[in-house]
Protein backbone atom coordinates (compact mmCIF):
# COMPACT_ATOMS: atom_id res chain seq x y z
CA UNK A 1 0.00 0.00 0.00
CA UNK A 2 2.86 2.61 0.51
CA UNK A 3 4.11 1.69 -2.85
CA UNK A 4 0.50 2.46 -4.12
CA UNK A 5 -0.04 5.45 -2.60
CA UNK A 6 2.94 6.99 -3.23
CA UNK A 7 3.05 6.34 -6.40
CA UNK A 8 6.68 7.41 -6.57
CA UNK A 9 7.21 7.76 -10.78
CA UNK A 10 4.21 9.51 -12.46
CA UNK A 11 5.18 7.31 -15.49
CA UNK A 12 7.07 4.84 -16.95
CA UNK A 13 9.85 4.58 -19.71
CA UNK A 14 8.65 5.63 -23.03
CA UNK A 15 8.17 2.99 -25.63
CA UNK A 16 7.00 3.07 -29.16
CA UNK A 17 4.17 0.66 -31.00
CA UNK A 18 5.78 -1.50 -33.35
CA UNK A 19 2.35 -1.68 -35.23
CA UNK A 20 -1.27 0.38 -35.22
CA UNK A 21 -2.87 -0.42 -31.49
CA UNK A 22 -6.39 -0.27 -30.83
CA UNK A 23 -7.29 0.97 -27.53
CA UNK A 24 -10.88 2.12 -26.96
CA UNK A 25 -12.48 3.33 -30.02
CA UNK A 26 -8.86 4.93 -30.85
CA UNK A 27 -6.13 3.77 -32.70
CA UNK A 28 -2.36 4.35 -32.16
CA UNK A 29 -0.23 4.45 -35.17
CA UNK A 30 2.86 2.72 -35.23
CA UNK A 31 5.98 4.37 -34.24
CA UNK A 32 3.99 6.49 -31.99
CA UNK A 33 5.91 6.90 -28.22
CA UNK A 34 3.68 5.74 -25.55
CA UNK A 35 4.19 6.43 -22.15
CA UNK A 36 2.27 4.30 -18.93
CA UNK A 37 0.85 6.59 -16.38
CA UNK A 38 1.72 4.72 -13.54
CA UNK A 39 0.75 7.09 -10.89
CA UNK A 40 -3.28 7.07 -12.22
CA UNK A 41 -3.40 3.28 -12.58
CA UNK A 42 -2.38 3.20 -8.86
CA UNK A 43 -5.13 5.80 -8.40
CA UNK A 44 -7.60 4.88 -10.40
CA UNK A 45 -11.31 5.53 -8.66
CA UNK A 46 -12.70 2.93 -10.82
CA UNK A 47 -10.48 0.08 -9.84
CA UNK A 48 -9.45 1.00 -6.56
CA UNK A 49 -11.90 1.77 -4.12
CA UNK A 50 -11.29 5.30 -1.81
CA UNK A 51 -7.74 5.01 -4.15
CA UNK A 52 -7.28 8.26 -1.85
CA UNK A 53 -7.14 6.11 1.69
CA UNK A 54 -3.72 4.70 2.70
CA UNK A 55 -6.09 0.87 3.33
CA UNK A 56 -3.37 -1.99 3.79
CA UNK A 57 -6.05 -4.30 4.09
CA UNK A 58 -7.21 -3.67 0.86
CA UNK A 59 -4.19 -5.98 -0.44
CA UNK A 60 -5.53 -8.84 2.21
CA UNK A 61 -7.89 -10.16 -0.02
CA UNK A 62 -6.59 -9.21 -3.26
CA UNK A 63 -2.59 -9.35 -3.53
CA UNK A 64 -2.16 -9.56 -7.22
CA UNK A 65 -4.21 -6.56 -8.63
CA UNK A 66 -3.27 -5.71 -11.98
CA UNK A 67 -3.57 -1.86 -11.39
CA UNK A 68 -0.92 -2.23 -9.04
CA UNK A 69 2.46 -1.57 -10.71
CA UNK A 70 4.85 0.48 -9.02
CA UNK A 71 7.87 -1.67 -10.53
CA UNK A 72 5.86 -1.32 -14.33
CA UNK A 73 4.89 -4.48 -16.17
CA UNK A 74 5.94 -6.42 -19.09
CA UNK A 75 9.44 -7.74 -20.48
CA UNK A 76 10.60 -4.48 -19.01
CA UNK A 77 9.53 -3.94 -15.88
CA UNK A 78 12.04 -2.88 -13.20
CA UNK A 79 14.88 -5.31 -12.71
CA UNK A 80 15.34 -4.33 -8.79
CA UNK A 81 11.72 -5.05 -8.34
CA UNK A 82 12.44 -8.40 -6.16
CA UNK A 83 15.24 -7.01 -3.85
CA UNK A 84 13.31 -3.50 -3.82
CA UNK A 85 10.14 -5.11 -2.77
CA UNK A 86 12.46 -7.27 -0.05
CA UNK A 87 14.21 -4.15 1.63
CA UNK A 88 11.60 -1.96 1.88
CA UNK A 89 9.79 -5.01 3.73
CA UNK A 90 12.73 -5.46 5.89
CA UNK A 91 13.41 -1.33 6.45
CA UNK A 92 9.95 -0.52 7.54
CA UNK A 93 9.74 -3.82 9.49
CA UNK A 94 12.94 -3.11 11.55
CA UNK A 95 12.01 0.86 11.97
CA UNK A 96 8.53 0.00 13.06
CA UNK A 97 10.06 -2.83 15.75
CA UNK A 98 12.60 -0.88 16.83
CA UNK A 99 10.71 2.76 17.09
CA UNK A 100 7.16 4.95 17.62
CA UNK A 101 6.59 7.25 15.29
CA UNK A 102 4.84 10.56 16.99
CA UNK A 103 4.18 13.41 15.16
CA UNK A 104 6.00 16.62 17.15
CA UNK A 105 2.51 19.00 18.64
CA UNK A 106 2.13 21.60 16.19
CA UNK A 107 3.17 19.39 13.04
CA UNK A 108 1.17 18.19 10.28
CA UNK A 109 2.19 15.41 8.31
CA UNK A 110 2.30 16.17 4.23
CA UNK A 111 -0.50 14.93 2.15
CA UNK A 112 0.18 11.46 0.02
CA UNK A 113 -2.52 12.49 -2.26
CA UNK A 114 -1.05 12.93 -5.75
CA UNK A 115 -3.07 16.11 -5.92
CA UNK A 116 -4.14 17.28 -2.02
CA UNK A 117 -7.34 18.57 -1.59
CA UNK A 118 -6.22 20.35 1.83
CA UNK A 119 -3.89 22.55 -0.58
CA UNK A 120 -0.45 20.98 1.06
CA UNK A 121 2.43 20.88 -0.98
CA UNK A 122 3.66 17.96 -3.26
CA UNK A 123 6.02 17.61 -6.14
CA UNK A 124 4.81 18.47 -9.45
CA UNK A 125 8.32 17.16 -11.07
CA UNK A 126 8.18 13.52 -13.05
CA UNK A 127 9.37 12.11 -10.12
CA UNK A 128 7.37 12.64 -6.87
CA UNK A 129 9.22 13.14 -3.57
CA UNK A 130 7.54 14.25 -0.10
CA UNK A 131 7.91 17.72 1.49
CA UNK A 132 10.24 18.54 4.54
CA UNK A 133 8.00 17.59 7.75
CA UNK A 134 9.29 16.77 11.08
CA UNK A 135 8.69 13.30 12.58
CA UNK A 136 9.92 12.01 15.86
CA UNK A 137 11.40 8.57 16.43
CA UNK A 138 11.02 7.45 19.54
CA UNK A 139 12.89 3.89 20.78
CA UNK A 140 10.88 1.29 21.83
CA UNK A 141 12.27 -0.63 24.96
Amino acid sequence: EVLRCSSIVFGGIPHFTSKPVDVGQYTIPSGTTVIANVAYCMHDPSKWSNPDTFDPERFLSDQQNPNFIPFLVGRRFCLGKSLGESQLLIFLTTLVKFFKFVIPKGQKLPSYQLFPKDGSATSRSIIRYAPAYKVAMIPRH
